[in-house]
């Protein structure tokens, strides 16, 4: 079934900044500057580019991390690069990042429940009817690049992971950087502002040598999408990934109609399941029922060995 680009809701949008209050715009805004932050240090990582300090080094006062700030003040005046100091200083950044993101929505029309997959654990269903082609929820999370995503002591358990693009130009929160209308004081304001702004991101996704991949990781426990499971059966997948780079995360669409009690089941492609049978030996449970189930609770679910 072909999947439309245009959706109705049936979850409300965190990210819809023009319908939430100030406090979540300066959240975004501050999100940001932490975002351009880290992106700057991540440069300095792998391409040698030294940041200037009075630009990074008010981001970590605002955000009450004066140890940080120390931290890149003794790093910028070493004239040899401290690679293992500035890695750890772009994953305490990474941590601020995941820190600052903005609350997600309850989704309260799904409830998470014992999957009819046999040892998945926990699933997602419906709490009420979905009609097709609406987004129910989003997959969100905490932020990776390709290299946080390989690294043990950011990422211990990859199961969850979803690619969802490169980083894009004008990503959820660009229209917030670098005014002075939205901060929460004059402290806020003149840090954000020295670090923040259009023209600063504009710079560094310009001049990037190969555009970052961006990969999502739910560890958060009330991001509901995080329980929807792969029951490897194309006759039963009900919900589809819509891949959403500008807003770091993932929708999550219905394929079609679905009625209460329904548990959701999205493909997680090929590729995931060889890599988790290479990598862990994990060999797939798949659903299994007749032609006659219409895949409600009351369906006994089997195993296709």
């Amino acid at each position: 079934m072909k999947v439309r680009h245009n959706f109705d809701q049936c979850c409300e949008d965190p990210l819809a900044l023009e319908e939430r209050d100030e406090i979540q715009r300066q959240k975004a805004q501050r999100y940001g500057s932490v975002f351009v932050g880290l992106m700057i240090l991540e440069r300095w990582l792998e391409l040698g580019d030294r940041p200037d300090q009075e630009v990074l080094a008010p981001m970590f006062t605002v955000f009450g991390q004066d140890c940080l700030r120390e931290k890149l003040r003794q790093l910028c005046e070493n004239p040899v690069d401290d690679l293992n100091g500035i890695k750890s200083l772009v994953h305490f950044t990474r941590r601020l990042l995941w820190e600052s993101a903005v609350d997600p929505s309850s989704d309260d029309h799904l409830i998470v429940g014992r999957s009819k997959i046999p040892r998945a654990q926990q699933g997602l269903f419906a709490a009420r009817h979905l009609p097709a082609n609406r987004i129910i929820c989003y997959y969100s999370g905490d932020i990776h690049s390709t290299q946080s995503s390989q690294s043990k002591s950011m990422l211990s358990d990859a199961s969850y992971l979803l690619r969802i693009g490169t980083v894009s130009r004008q990503p959820w929160w660009y229209n917030v950087l670098g005014g002075n209308d939205n901060s929460v004081d004059s402290q806020d304001s003149r840090a954000i502002a020295a670090l923040c702004s259009r023209d600063k991101w504009d710079e560094i996704v310009g001049e990037a040598t190969a555009t970052p991949e961006l990969y999502v990781d739910p560890t958060n426990p009330t991001i509901k999408a995080r329980y929807i499971n792969d029951c490897l059966k194309d006759d039963f997948y009900n919900v589809t990934f819509v891949l959403e780079p500008n807003n770091e995360r993932a929708a999550v669409v219905t394929l079609r109609d679905i009625q209460a009690g329904e548990e959701l089941y999205v493909s997680y492609g090929r590729a995931y399941w060889d890599s988790m049978e290479a990598t862990t030996g994990m060999v797939p449970q798949r659903l299994g029922a007749s032609s006659n189930d219409n895949n409600t609770q009351q369906t006994s679910p089997s195993i296709e060995e």
